[in-house]
């Protein structure tokens, strides 16, 4: 499961708080996912992706497209911790390890088309840092 960034950028639930279990929350939403994912395939087989930074991801209106103030997206990042904590799923963080920031200037001009989606150099250095987590959960 690789998601969030919409949620900051576009979305229009609000964030709710742990123990929620409405999908018309950010956290109930993520509980009913991963009850539904987990019933399905198992937690064995599930690996949540914590989202990489994007252009302004401090800021409350997410994209520039919602109404009112909200959530940075470090809240849904949390958000996603804490519920995938809760189901003890596989998390790969690439918000805090990859690297992967477009606000850093350096690592933005390197990695990043659009200061969301990565480049080619993005893209290959996103598929390291996965590759090696996952290879660190069979060890």
């Amino acid at each position: 499961m690789f998601g969030g960034t919409n949620d900051y950028g576009h979305g229009d639930a609000p964030l709710g708080a742990m123990g929620d279990r409405t999908v018309w929350t950010f956290y109930g939403a993520l509980t009913c996912l991963f009850d539904a994912l987990i019933c399905k395939y198992g937690k064995e087989k599930i690996i949540v992706l914590l989202p990489m930074h994007r252009t302004n991801d401090t800021g409350r209106y997410g994209d520039g497209s919602k109404k009112n103030a909200g959530h940075i997206l470090a809240d849904y990042v949390k958000a996603i911790r804490e519920v995938a904590g809760r189901f003890d799923l596989k998390i790969i963080d690439l918000f805090s390890e990859a690297g992967l920031d477009p606000n850093d200037k350096e690592a933005g001009a390197k990695y990043f088309a659009d200061g969301l989606h990565p480049n080619n150099a993005g893209h290959s250095k996103l598929a390291e840092v996965i590759a090696d987590a996952l290879t660190n959960f069979s060890d």
